[in-house]
């Protein structure tokens, strides 16, 4: 069996000292003979090396306790304020300030039926239009605010299906179709992105 050469040790390097009571103890093989304790060492004490003549002995030094430095005084940051679930803004439906123009070229880029886009009425400021992509073109409905604060779809009707909020118009239409004075029905299936 080869044997590979073993390197020499590097100048001030020693391996470390051989325990007997934390290393695991075998039984002795017949015919082997146990071998003395290079480093003197006994159950307890500190170990010493060949060529030593005091233990070396180990004292935990005391460090100078480490002064703290107050952060300066910053203020927490607001925390954020919460959206009014009724209000369309921070729906990613909702796109403030979109005419209508501007409505019809983004719904375009999509063209799937269901595209949809919630928008301020440029013509009423406190009512707003649905834009939406409905069979290969677009169509815009009035969000109208009726006295009663109710928000419903399109002109005055008597059978309209009135909201208390637009967002609640929105969700609705999500899951139950809408009826387009021009024909057809469909959902709100995919909100435009900004």
């Amino acid at each position: 069996m080869d044997s590979q050469p073993s390197l020499p040790p590097r100048p001030g390097m020693q391996p470390p000292p051989f325990n007997q009571d934390t290393q695991p103890s075998l039984p002795p093989r017949p015919g082997m003979r146990s071998l003395p304790n290079p480093f003197n060492e006994t159950p307890g004490s500190v170990p010493t090396r060949p060529g030593m003549s005091n233990p070396v002995s180990f004292r935990p030094t005391m460090r100078p306790p480490i002064e703290t430095v107050p952060p300066p005084s910053v203020s927490p940051p607001e925390p954020p304020k919460p959206v009014n679930a009724n209000s369309p803004a921070g729906h990613s439906w909702y796109h403030r300030g979109l005419d209508r123009r501007q409505a019809e070229a983004k719904i375009r880029k999509y063209q799937k039926d269901g595209t949809f886009i919630i928008r301020d009425n440029t013509k009423n400021p406190s009512e707003y239009s649905l834009s939406l992509w409905f069979e290969g073109g677009i169509r815009h409905l009035r969000i109208r605010k009726r006295s009663d604060g109710m928000y419903v779809l399109g002109e005055e009707k008597p059978d309209e299906l009135p909201f208390d909020s637009v967002v609640d118009l929105v969700n609705y239409h999500k899951k139950d179709p809408l009826v387009l004075k021009s024909g057809g029905q469909t959902i709100l299936m995919f909100e435009c992105p900004q």
